[in-house]
């Protein structure tokens, strides 16, 4: 789909929109769910907070950046369908919509780095649980 859009098909203001959708989508899924997963699976055993602090921030980018694009889509389809008269979004539009979305997705995404931090706590376990294993004999 990338390589279509950003080769192949006709230069226009949505497409770049649905390619810069496709790179923002791309790093949510190869950043945030491998974090995710990983976070998941060592939840009382991950002691990295900067690692903890950088995958949790470019996820809630990549969100944000998901989100504010696909706001930007949809106020340019409704200029195309419903004021028609006014003037439509051009490329270069386009692009300087990308870079404010990337900027405010950026200060959105920002202040999980102060809010996230990893807590120490003390498990107590109480009871052990053995599961017997019957063999045939």
């Amino acid at each position: 789909m990338f390589y279509y859009y950003t080769f192949k098909a006709k230069k226009t203001a949505y497409l770049f929109f649905i390619v810069i959708l496709v790179v923002f989508d791309l790093v949510a899924c190869a950043i945030g769910m491998p974090a995710d997963i990983v976070r998941g699976s060592m939840y009382f055993t991950f002691e990295n907070t900067v690692a903890c602090t950088i995958l949790r921030c470019a996820n809630f980018f990549a969100a944000y950046a998901s989100l504010f694009t696909l706001v930007a889509i949809a106020n340019g389809r409704f200029k195309r369908v419903c004021r028609v008269t006014q003037s439509q979004m051009n490329t270069c539009e386009a692009r300087y919509i990308s870079l404010i979305i990337g900027c405010v997705s950026v200060i959105y995404a920002v202040p999980v780095v102060f809010y996230t931090k990893l807590s120490e706590f003390q498990l107590n376990i109480t009871k052990r649980l053995d599961f017997m294993v019957t063999r045939a004999h």
